[in-house]
């Protein structure tokens, strides 16, 4: 699928360029010596099999730990697992600090009565993250 704009953007919205990307190897994962790999995309894209039964371990021990999480948190479980180097325990941890974190800090929603966010949202569509070489956010 495409996208054919016949007008200029807003400043706002994604650049074609993020629209058109088709990652590459390199984009999603960086290899090091030794054999060892950080991914860098984690959405959208195929997880392998190792990753998979970690992010099912992951589960497994919130279910029995009774730790209940916003489905927010989903999309995130894999970034956890690999912060902490694959640790179960301390990912499910980190993972409900930041949820306890995130409830706390955004309490209060973002307004359109802000005159900043009100012009942002006039706009069109927000984002609030830059993007790298590989237009990874």
């Amino acid at each position: 699928m495409s996208l054919q704009l016949h007008e200029q953007l807003s400043p706002y919205v994604f650049p074609q360029e993020l629209l058109d990307f088709k990652p590459q190897d390199k984009d999603i994962k960086q290899h090091f010596k030794g054999g060892d790999w950080e991914r860098k995309i984690y959405c959208n894209i195929e997880l392998e099999e190792p990753e998979l039964a970690k992010i099912e371990e992951l589960r497994a021990h919130l279910k029995a730990q009774q730790i209940y999480l916003p489905r927010s948190m989903e999309a995130r479980i894999l970034r956890y697992l690999s912060h902490t180097r694959g640790d179960v325990a301390k990912a499910a941890n980190c993972m409900a600090e930041t949820s306890q974190w995130r409830e706390e800090f955004f309490k209060q929603p973002l307004s359109d009565t802000d005159a900043e966010v009100a012009e942002a949202l006039k706009l069109g569509f927000i984002t609030f993250m830059g993007r790298d070489e590989g237009l990874r956010p």
